[in-house]
């Protein structure tokens, strides 16, 4: 298993890339400022929660495979222990 390290921008959002010839207006309520001012520190929160539990998947799932190597190794160990005293 191999894992690599990924760095994602939070900050600046850029807008998205429209095709040419495709306009993107959007009428923003109450006013985008106020919309940007509530949506933007929840996105930071949520965007920070979902590495956080990547991090605690990865590490469960490290320890998982340490543990089966482990159980593995010890089974090994029985079994050469079995021929040595039969």
């Amino acid at each position: 298993m191999l894992q690599k390290p990924t760095l994602d921008v939070l900050l600046p959002i850029e807008p998205a890339k429209l095709p040419q010839g495709q306009v993107g207006e959007y009428i923003f309520e109450p006013i985008l400022f106020v919309v940007l001012n509530e949506l933007l520190p929840r996105f930071v929160e949520m965007e920070v929660y979902h590495a956080i539990l990547e991090l605690i998947a990865s590490e469960q799932s490290a320890r998982m495979v340490a543990m089966r190597n482990a159980s593995d190794n010890a089974q090994d160990l029985i079994q050469g222990f079995d021929l040595v005293f039969e």
